[in-house]
């Protein structure tokens, strides 16, 4: 018989393990060796073959081994210490914050400083630059 179409289907993150996509969306994951060694955890072979993408390797494992996970506190203990790391690092000022307080006339104009998650992503690019290109 031919095959018509495959379908992959897809585990379900169990909710105690939620934490684990904050971290696998934000970059910080990959300077974070403890982060690393998280996801290298929940399967190191699949963690290689998925070419170290935390994303890849949480849409490729089976749903016996996230139970698994949810369920042992070692595991648990460790993703918690990441996830609250990735907290406060995104809660901590950054350096725009600090150098340059907004002021509440500028709140929200087109010329106001950059969210955090732009600044922590690209701060070279802001180096010197009081406005947006294409504003005045």
């Amino acid at each position: 018989m031919k095959t018509i179409q495959k379908f992959r289907v897809r585990a379900t993150l169990p909710d105690r393990l939620s934490p684990l996509l904050e971290i696998a969306r934000n970059l910080w994951w990959t300077w974070s060796t403890d982060a690393v060694a998280l996801f290298e955890r929940i399967d190191h072979a699949l963690w290689s073959s998925s070419h170290h993408n935390p994303i890849a390797l949480l849409s490729s494992i089976d749903q016996e081994r996230l139970n698994e996970l949810a369920a042992r506190e070692t595991f648990l203990a460790h993703m918690d210490r990441v996830h609250e790391a990735l907290r406060a690092y995104m809660e901590h000022p950054t350096w725009y914050s600090q150098v340059h307080e907004e002021s509440p006339a500028r709140a929200g104009s087109p010329t106001s400083p950059p969210s955090s998650a732009c600044t922590r992503a690209c701060p070279s690019t802001l180096a010197g630059s009081e406005s947006w290109p294409g504003t005045t």
